[in-house]
């Protein structure tokens, strides 16, 4: 021991050894923790980076002239209107057609039961 009655680490007896035993189980919990640390820090820049791009494309769009939607929305709303109209006309004829076939069924049934028909029989006098 020394003469002025304090003690080192070394002379307590294996204080340096348990401390570099102790630096050996945490060195690679330390260095793995550093690397997932240095890993968030550069996804955090990339990600500001992106973000940054984005928000300059959207600055960029809203500086642009802004897009007419009246005119596009009458243009909509007309086309609506017509295929409104188409579709009233071809129900209409569908309907027309639909009367048109019926009878012309009839019309053939009538001819068909009139062929095949027996001869009406003559009158006994």
């Amino acid at each position: 021991m020394s003469g002025s009655g304090t003690s080192s680490p070394s002379d307590i007896g294996g204080g340096s050894d348990m401390c570099d035993g102790l630096m050996a189980l945490l060195k690679p919990a330390v260095e793995e923790l550093d690397k997932q640390v240095l890993s968030a820090k550069k996804s955090q820049i990339m990600l500001a980076e992106r973000i940054q791009e984005i928000s300059d494309a959207l600055h960029d769009m809203n500086d642009d002239e802004p897009y007419d939607l009246d005119e596009l929305i009458r243009k909509l709303d007309d086309c609506r209107r017509r295929m409104a109209i188409s579709y009233g006309i071809i129900s209409n004829v569908n309907e027309r057609l639909g009367v048109l076939q019926r009878e012309i069924a009839r019309e053939i049934h009538a001819k068909k039961q009139a062929i095949t028909a027996p001869p009406p029989a003559s009158p006994i006098r």
